[in-house]
């Protein structure tokens, strides 16, 4: 099983880094360990919710904003299930 394991897109990490991922990548394989991809969709739902609620300017009362709330939810939700 080949899994990929993400350093960074930025091309200033050091040599290590992307070792210590490759490293990271063939233990999980050869543990038998499996990630699904809705793994990586929870965590980038909660990226996401997390930086357009973060905004300083943004204002929770607003049906608008509690739509476009449930929107980035329900997408990824969806989705996988």
């Amino acid at each position: 099983m080949n899994i990929g394991v993400f350093c960074s897109a930025n091309s200033a990490v050091s040599a290590s880094c992307y070792r210590a991922a490759e490293d990271l990548g063939r233990w999980i394989g050869a543990n038998g360990a499996t990630i699904q991809p809705s793994e990586f969709a929870k965590f980038s739902t909660a990226l996401v919710l997390a930086k357009y609620i973060s905004a300083i300017d943004l204002d929770l009362t607003l049906l608008r904003t509690k739509v476009t709330l449930l929107l980035m939810t329900a997408v990824p939700a969806g989705l996988i299930l």
